[in-house]
């Protein structure tokens, strides 16, 4: 088990972004060692429906796993993490461009 995370800014949630950061997340997990077996989030179209998605996921040899709808509970550490990045790093200050709040992601 890991306390590793791994973020990127993208201007949409579509079916082929979230395959290609699954690939980024991947590729960065790899460098620490860590080998990604299951990716498991909420029932959005865009991890359901997607063939980008799923075929990325086949390619990587990914098992997805969807949480119970209405059951945000069952993701607690992503939610977790969630609202840790916006307590301390998205909402910590005021910011008065986007592209200043995307400059202190990192």
């Amino acid at each position: 088990h890991s306390r590793l995370a791994y973020a990127e800014i993208h201007d949409d949630e579509t079916g082929p972004t979230c395959a290609a950061f699954l690939a980024s997340a991947t590729a960065f997990f790899a460098t620490h060692g860590i080998r990604v077996e299951r990716v498991i989030s909420d029932n959005a179209l865009n991890y359901r429906r997607s063939k980008n998605y799923r075929k990325t996921a086949a390619d990587l040899a990914i098992t997805l796993k969807f949480i119970r709808p209405h059951c945000p509970w069952t993701n607690g550490k992503a939610e977790r993490l969630n609202r840790t990045l916006a307590t301390e790093w998205a909402y910590s200050r005021v910011f008065t461009t986007n592209d200043e709040r995307a400059a202190l992601l990192p």
